[in-house]
């Protein structure tokens, strides 16, 4: 009987233990638990920010390009009134007429560089030297 009682006590002790483990496993896990619902609601937070942030940027464009549009149109209407203007006073207006490689340049790979970017039609830049280039 002692030997009983012995063996039952020792069972009862791995019991304990085992039983401590698991409180202590099973504390481990709810604080898992609870970092995982914290981030879960951030990302709930998150995914609600991005949503707002690109109806924005969307907005943003939407605008940008009806900006951009009006710029274009008064830029136009600038140079049109600009040009009435000219022709009212009379003056002697220069145009710019750019020609094409000839086939000696065209050979000459050092010579076939252009030399000017043209941005739109009212604007050009026209480079006076290879590092140095004047806007019209």
């Amino acid at each position: 009987m002692k030997k009983n009682g012995s063996t039952n006590q020792q069972e009862l002790m791995a019991l304990n233990d085992e039983i401590k483990e698991l409180r202590k496993t099973n504390s481990e896990l709810e604080k898992k638990i609870d970092k995982f619902s914290e981030a879960a609601a951030e990302a709930v937070s998150l995914r609600e920010k991005l949503t707002k942030t690109s109806k924005s940027l969307k907005e943003a464009c939407v605008e940008l390009d009806i900006v951009s549009q009006k710029l274009k149109d008064e830029s136009v209407r600038r140079k049109r009134l600009a040009n009435e203007l000219e022709d009212m006073k009379g003056k002697i207006r220069v145009y710019c007429r750019i020609r094409p490689f000839s086939k000696t340049e065209k050979a000459e790979a050092d010579r076939a560089i252009a030399c000017y970017k043209i941005f739109d039609e009212n604007n050009i830049d026209i480079g006076v030297t290879k590092n140095k280039t004047k806007s019209y």
